[in-house]
């Protein structure tokens, strides 16, 4: 409980108060992995989110990477899916392009079988960041624009704000400057009550 709620303070910038969270959360004994890797695999997600919110993307890669072990582990297929998508986008942001696809693809297959809609989202979301950093701006534009229209739909302004800010990068990439700021002024907005997502 502690893990998943400092993870959510993360998100909301609560960065002191999750910090203090986590620390409580890492006494729990490790020798007791195997025999409840759900609660480790949250612990690992808690921690990578402190590393995210640290800019330190090399160990958010490895508690992300651990995470999903522990919940494939555990057999909690949803989890493990989100742990994919979020090992996919870390892997782009450091230029590791190959192996983002790799994730994401399979990751997106598994989201559809469970009916997963807002993994289906932030694959679509991460892809569209991969496709525009390999200068496939077009494909980059629709996946993007289909994030947007799911995640609105859902009320999530965070994951909305995101793909906003990549659909105008897109889109100035391609020369739309004015449709570009509409965009990033959407993102800005949206944004507003989650310091995080709004500085980005």
């Amino acid at each position: 409980s502690l893990a998943r709620v400092a993870g959510q303070l993360y998100v909301t910038g609560e960065r002191e108060f999750a910090d203090t969270m986590v620390a409580e959360a890492e006494s729990v004994d490790r020798r007791e992995t195997a025999r409840y890797p759900i609660v480790f695999a949250r612990l690992e997600q808690a921690l990578g989110a402190r590393a995210l919110h640290s800019s330190d993307q090399g160990t958010y890669y490895e508690h992300t990477k651990a995470s999903r072990a522990l919940f494939e582990a555990a057999g909690d297929r949803r989890n493990a899916c989100v742990a994919a998508v979020n090992l996919g986008y870390i892997a782009l942001t450091v230029g590791a392009y190959e192996e983002a696809e790799e994730v994401l693809v399979p990751a997106v297959k598994v989201a559809e079988i469970l009916g997963i809609t807002r993994i289906r989202a932030i694959f679509l979301q991460n892809l569209g960041l991969l496709r525009h950093l390999q200068g496939r701006n077009a494909d980059s534009i629709a996946f993007q624009r289909q994030a947007v229209e799911i995640f609105t739909s859902q009320g999530d302004r965070r994951l909305s704000a995101f793909s906003y800010y990549y659909l105008s990068k897109a889109l100035d990439a391609v020369g739309h400057t004015e449709e570009a700021l509409e965009s990033a002024r959407n993102g800005v907005l949206v944004s507003e009550p989650m310091p995080p997502a709004h500085a980005s």
